[in-house]
């Protein structure tokens, strides 16, 4: 009988905290102002959390998360297999409903939802259901490819895309939209930044995603998934590859990046290189390692606890971000007021009160608002 896995809701509790490091930025600045906000922070705190912020979170933990969402479809398409039943159907209708969901999280709370990305996404693996799991690992990695491909072709000017169709707003102006505008200028601002997100995601990391899905999706249909999963050799094995390579990611960062060279031909390949292999690298470390963490009783300390019911209620947490976000920034009037100490302080601050909360309800109705919302909506939308 299969059972649920525990480390995963732990990992996926820490892709949430990830995300909220890396989204709190956007939740009270346009994205037009990303890297004068990242770069224009000269005091040593500022420094730090960026450099941790952009070396260990920034798209990351969306590597992880991307990951996480291909196994636990993969497990449900497993689970339905073996009952006789047609998945297609089910997971195309649960899709929907969480699409439904994004489009509204995206247009009432907040432009950067990545709701409605994981739900087009998994519509769009449907094709991919009953290959092979070599196969499957193939087009992942056609897909994992791709985003260099891009980025080739847009360096030698061959590639461009672009779904700007007016002129950046001004700072000034954005803060007066987001907080003397009331739910009109919100609402504006919201939909003036879609445009940048979808540009964002079309740049590369829908690719990323959809091959980090892929992956997730080819292990967690297998069979021998819940038990390979805990196999310690295992992990300690890609623990010893990837530490290295975070490890020369980190050293590169602290003394040979420098942003003003990476005009050269040479520096910019190497950026990217190693960008993108310890992205790779630092996904597969924190999955790995959590199962490690676990193997040597961890499992019962807070810290691992908390990510566990975070994780588990990932749904309502990842869009209770937004909701801090709208209530912090623009209902107190805050918007464009923030530091990246600040901001760091604020998601482990959050994330904490998000532990006690998700416990809480856990206790109470075993689900979150937003996860039972999820599964009455695809259950209407079945019976339909």
């Amino acid at each position: 009988m299969r059972t649920r896995i525990e480390e995963i809701d732990t990992i996926r509790g820490y892709a949430i905290f990830g995300i909220l490091v890396c989204n709190i930025f956007l939740f009270h600045h346009p994205i037009e102002y990303f890297s004068q906000f990242f770069f224009s922070d000269k005091s040593a705190s500022g420094q730090f959390f960026n450099f941790i912020r952009f070396n260990y979170f920034g798209d990351r933990t969306y590597t992880v998360f991307s990951f996480l969402f291909g196994i636990g479809i993969g497990m449900q398409y497993l689970k339905f297999k073996e009952r006789g039943e047609s998945f297609t159907k089910y997971h195309t209708y649960r899709m929907l409903g969480l699409l439904l969901l994004g489009i509204l999280h995206t247009t009432l709370l907040w432009y950067g939802d990545i709701l409605t990305l994981y739900a087009l996404l998994g519509i769009c693996i449907i094709p991919l259901f009953g290959l092979s799991f070599r196969k499957t690992l193939a087009i992942a990695f056609v897909c994992l490819l791709m985003p260099t491909v891009q980025t080739i072709l847009a360096r030698n000017g061959i590639f461009e895309l672009s779904f700007r169709r007016t002129e950046p707003q001004s700072l000034t102006a954005v803060i007066n939209q987001n907080t003397n505008q009331g739910l009109i200028g919100h609402l504006k601002f919201n939909w003036y930044q879609i445009s940048h997100v979808y540009e964002y995601y079309a740049s590369g990391m829908v690719f990323t995603s959809v091959g980090m899905i892929l992956i997730g999706f080819s292990l967690g249909q297998t069979k021998r998934f819940s038990k390979d999963v805990r196999n310690v050799k295992h992990h300690k094995k890609i623990v010893l590859i990837c530490i290295p390579i975070v490890l020369v990611w980190s050293l590169y960062q602290l003394f040979i990046f420098n942003p003003e060279k990476l005009g050269t031909t040479f520096d910019f390949y190497l950026f990217w290189f190693l960008t993108s292999t310890s992205a790779f690298a630092q996904t597969f470390l924190v999955v790995s390692g959590c199962f490690l963490l676990y193997r040597r009783k961890f499992s019962s300390s807070m810290l691992i606890t908390g990510f566990n019911k975070l994780g588990k209620l990932s749904l309502t947490n990842y869009v209770f971000h937004s909701l801090f976000g709208l209530i912090a920034f623009k209902i107190f009037g805050l918007f464009g007021q923030s530091t990246p100490s600040i901001d760091f302080c604020l998601a482990i601050v959050v994330t904490l009160i998000q532990m006690l909360v998700s416990d809480a309800l856990l206790k109470r109705y075993g689900k979150g608002p937003l996860e039972i919302a999820w599964r009455k909506l695809t259950s209407f939308l079945v019976r339909l």
